[in-house]
């Protein structure tokens, strides 16, 4: 699952807006707190790539990590990220080491990528 926003908060309102059910919004809450948190991108996840022999790995980068990212790549993995648009975090990306960006404007992350 993932949360809709990069803020916990935003999150909470959402789910306390959308969601009957007490148990079950506090059970959605944890969840996307622990996405957040990146508790997600474990070593657990990355030896399940390896035994499927998947040559990468495609996260949303708003929970990515440079020490992930070296944890990846020790592992011959590649890192993908989606959906990235903004410069700066597109910029951000390349500076962690990701081998690849989703995006929705291709011509202004080819720009990036080239001057770079």
């Amino acid at each position: 699952m993932l949360p809709r926003y990069t803020a916990v908060e935003e999150n909470i309102e959402l789910v306390k807006r959308k969601c009957a059910d007490p148990f079950i919004c506090q059970q959605i809450i944890q969840e996307i707190e622990k996405c957040l948190a990146g508790a997600y991108y474990s070593d657990e996840l990355l030896e399940t790539a390896c035994k499927m022999k998947a040559q990468s790995i495609n996260l949303w980068y708003h929970t990515l990590s440079s020490k992930f990212i070296e944890k990846a790549h020790a592992r011959g993995l590649q890192v993908l990220t989606y959906t990235v648009n903004k410069p700066s975090e597109l910029l951000q990306l390349m500076e962690l080491g990701v081998d690849g960006i989703f995006t929705d404007n291709f011509a202004l992350a080819a720009n990036l990528f080239i001057s770079k």
